[in-house]
């Protein structure tokens, strides 16, 4: 599973954390209620093991970058979806001989309801589909091996956050994405 935490502009996957930080432009096409939505930004990533297990899990950079579309259904109400690009991964710490880094990548559907208060506060929810592109592990100065078939190609998460739109049109804000299924192949 993973979960991410973003601190952003607008806003990603495994038992990934994520602070998220970015760019929101967007231009409203008034006619048709559509606001068109560019979103990039940083953070941190982890993942949340088995119960029982004495391996560690670390953080790893991670980033996200994305095309949405913002739609107004009734008033203040949005729907908000489009397509993301983003990282995600761990570092595992099994012993102090081997500490192999994961860097997942995925492109994923998210699909948030989203509210608008009159103060430029926003907050949204809803859920997330992914799809695996690729998988690499690390370990000190070793080359990137590809563990792709170790992980199912498809993850489900869940995902929130606030944002606050300031007077230049830039949202900025904090997102949190968890996991809901097991990424690995063989759990």
């Amino acid at each position: 599973m993973k979960s991410n935490f973003f601190l952003f502009a607008n806003s990603t996957i495994c038992k990934s954390l994520v602070v998220f930080s970015g760019l929101l432009f967007s231009n409203t096409t008034n006619a048709q209620k559509i606001t068109p939505i560019v979103s990039a930004g940083f953070g941190l990533s982890d993942w949340s093991l088995s119960e029982g297990t004495t391996v560690k899990a670390g953080f790893l950079p991670a980033f996200n970058v994305g095309v949405m579309a913002e739609i107004n259904v009734h008033q203040s109400l949005f729907v908000e979806s489009g397509l993301e690009y983003n990282t995600a991964g761990a570092e595992l710490k099994f012993d102090e001989d081997y500490s192999p880094g994961y860097a997942l990548q995925y492109i994923n559907l998210p699909v948030f309801g989203k509210l608008h208060f009159k103060n430029g506060l926003s907050v949204y929810a809803g859920p997330k589909a992914g799809l695996l592109l690729s998988a690499d592990e690390t370990n000190k100065g070793e080359p990137r091996t590809d563990v792709k078939d170790a992980f199912k190609n498809t993850d489900f998460s869940i995902s929130g956050g606030i944002s606050y739109t300031l007077a230049v049109g830039i949202d900025v804000g904090i997102h949190y994405t968890h996991g809901l299924i097991n990424i690995y192949n063989n759990g």
